[in-house]
């Protein structure tokens, strides 16, 4: 009976396993508990390992009755060939050593490998959803924790038998049952603990499956410093077990290692005085003085100048005379009471999360290249005006990005905290079904223009609205709009568009430019020349009248004295058609003498010709 007991305690683990393997697949599927699911691993693991150790020892026994059966039986020799058991192919010790040589080694990676990929697959699942409401988290609760007594009590008599040489095998399963066990217990504290915090179930999936990760990574170097060692061995291979598993199971070896490695370094038994002594016995109330003073720290509620702490008893909030202000305060420890924080100064939520990851960090961007990392797209009318008569029944329309920010205060902590699931989600929704409305009956033109200040004041009045509907407890108080750019992908279409229409407009306005640039010179040169031609005209008819005046005054002179008149006007012609020639005046009388003038001027001077200048001929 003591030979096989070994293998009716694994066989009684691997029962107890596969049990509670199956009731967590049934729970994760049958209510959706992503915590509840990454229990599985754990039991089903530790049914995989419980399996494989049973096979060894049942192996072992087995091998043992052969050679016992053998060595007791008579020796005959009416074979034809002597018996050799190196040459006997189906012996149970033969088997055993094929077991022993290639199965065992493999187990560590074949556990490695699975946990590696049991863990991936948790994380994998995004987002990691929430117990539903009609989830019975009580009555999950008490079934793990079952599970998890019993996985213990299993796991721990395991542990107590390997204590015996006999048995030293099952220290491996024994410490991943244990492991199990408190997988178990902590899926169910965190069952009991959703409705006082929110995100523990996510919390101990989270947890549960780094730490699968771990144990993965734990077995995989395991097996592959089995596989490195000499194969000349005089222990079993006990790759499969886990360091980790083994101290969360059982710590009590490596308190002992400490003591002893504490011994050593200081050359006595340091273990044996009675400070030490001392020291061992009042570790543990002062853990537990020190775990109480930690629990009774949770009286404790030190609230921020801008936020307001709302008093949750029993999960359930207090009316508005139990908010907590500024500064300290007191309440009734965890769980009986909890304090939720609420913000009071001015938040922001935003269209659009920058690119860069550096909120300081300046780049121009052009309209071709992402602004944003989630972009929201929005459609904008398109002129009439600006239609092409091709279009036919299809409504051409524009894709817009726009950069929005809203900034808002809580007014109603109360209904901020409590009226929604997730407030600056709901606000989001809202905000993009503001700005769907508003951009529909815009045209980008438009909004590109002076139009963004009227816009942004009617989105802040239509965002208020809502918000007091949904009763969300905020006061907008500003939305700025930052951008508006067309989608990335269709932005160089049209800024071909928008340059032809630019150009379209700017020949337009050339040509009205150069319009009022011409006319008004065209009509002052033509004022001009009328103005010449008046005044040419004005002159001579007053020169015209002033020469007959005078004519008229010359023929009375030429009538009183006509001989003097005329010889007068002789003398005056003389004069003035010789006015600019030189004049040479000869004295001469009534001779008959031939006077000989040279006319031509010197080209030089001599001594006679110095004589006093001449002077000026004088007019009759």
């Amino acid at each position: 009976m003591n030979r096989q007991r070994s293998e009716h305690t694994l066989l009684l683990a691997v029962v107890c396993c596969g049990a509670a393997a199956l009731l967590n697949l049934t729970l994760a599927i049958r209510f959706g508990l992503a915590h509840i699911a990454a229990l599985a691993p754990y039991s089903a693991l530790a049914l995989l390992l419980s399996g494989v150790v049973l096979l060894r020892f049942r192996l072992r026994r087995l091998a043992e009755d052969e050679r016992r059966d053998l060595d007791t039986a008579p020796e005959t020799r009416t074979t034809l060939f002597e018996r050799d058991e190196e040459t006997e192919a189906l012996t149970m010790a033969r088997t055993r050593a094929h077991f022993e040589r290639w199965a065992i080694p493999t187990i560590a990676f074949i556990l490695g490998g699975l946990q590696l990929y049991l863990a991936r697959r948790l994380f994998g699942v995004r987002p990691v959803p929430l117990p539903p409401p009609e989830a019975p988290l009580l009555l999950t609760s008490a079934l793990l924790a079952g599970q998890g007594f019993v996985l213990f009590i299993v796991g721990r008599y395991q542990l107590g038998l390997s204590q015996q040489e006999q048995d030293r095998w099952l220290r491996g399963p024994g410490a991943l049952v244990h492991l199990a066990a408190w997988a178990a217990l902590i899926g169910a504290a965190a069952s009991v603990a959703h409705d006082l915090i929110p995100n523990s179930t996510l919390w101990a999936q989270r947890a549960l499956a780094g730490l699968l990760g771990v144990l993965g990574i734990e077995s995989l170097l395991r097996g592959i410093a089995e596989f490195y060692r000499p194969r000349r061995r005089v222990t079993d291979c006990l790759s499969y077990e886990s360091r980790i598993a083994d101290l969360v199971a059982n710590p009590g070896p490596m308190l002992n290692n400490m003591a002893q490695a504490l011994d050593y370094q200081f050359g006595f038994n340091v273990s044996e005085t009675w400070y030490y002594r001392f020291f061992r016995g009042a570790l543990l109330p002062l853990v537990l003085f020190q775990i109480a003073i930690l629990y009774f720290l949770s009286c404790l509620v030190f609230i921020g100048p801008d936020e307001v702490g709302i008093r949750e008893r029993y999960g359930r909030p207090l009316d508005e005379a139990w908010l907590l202000s500024g500064g300290f305060h007191l309440k009734a420890p965890w769980p009986f009471e909890t304090v939720r924080r609420v913000p009071t100064s001015l938040l922001e939520a935003r269209i659009g999360e920058p690119v860069f990851e550096d909120e300081h960090e300046e780049e121009v961007r052009l309209w071709g290249q992402a602004h944003h990392l989630d972009e929201d797209v929005f459609l904008a009318a398109y002129r009439a005006e600006d239609l092409p008569d091709e279009t036919g029944d299809a409504v051409p329309v524009n894709l817009l990005n726009i950069d929005l920010s809203v900034e808002y205060v809580v007014v109603d902590p109360l209904a901020y905290a409590y009226g929604h699931a997730d407030p600056k989600l709901a606000l989001r929704r809202l905000l993009r079904r503001a700005i769907t409305r508003e951009v529909a009956s815009r045209d980008l033109l438009d909004l590109l223009s002076a139009e963004q200040l009227a816009m942004g004041q009617r989105l802040r009045d239509s965002l208020q609205q809502d918000t007091d509907r949904k009763q969300l407890g905020i006061e907008i108080q500003t939305v700025r709009l930052e951008g508006i750019h067309p989608v990335a992908h269709v932005a160089h279409a049209f800024e071909e568009v928008l340059a032809a229409q630019e150009e379209k407009r700017a020949l337009i306005s050339g040509a009205r430019a150069y319009a009022n640039r011409q006319v008004p010179t065209a009509r002052a040169r033509a004022a001009q020349r009328i103005s010449e031609a008046e005044a040419y005209a004005a002159q001579r008819r007053a020169v015209a009248g002033a020469e007959a005046e005078r004519f008229e005054i010359l023929a009375a002179t030429h009538d009183r004295a006509p001989a003097i008149f005329r010889q007068h006007t002789y003398l005056r012609a003389l004069r003035d058609s010789l006015a600019d020639t030189r004049k040479v005046v000869v004295a001469a009388g009534p001779t008959d003498e031939v006077l000989q003038i040279n006319l031509e001027e010197k080209t030089a001077l001599d001594l006679f010709d110095f004589t006093a200048p001449t002077l000026p001929e004088t007019r009759p």
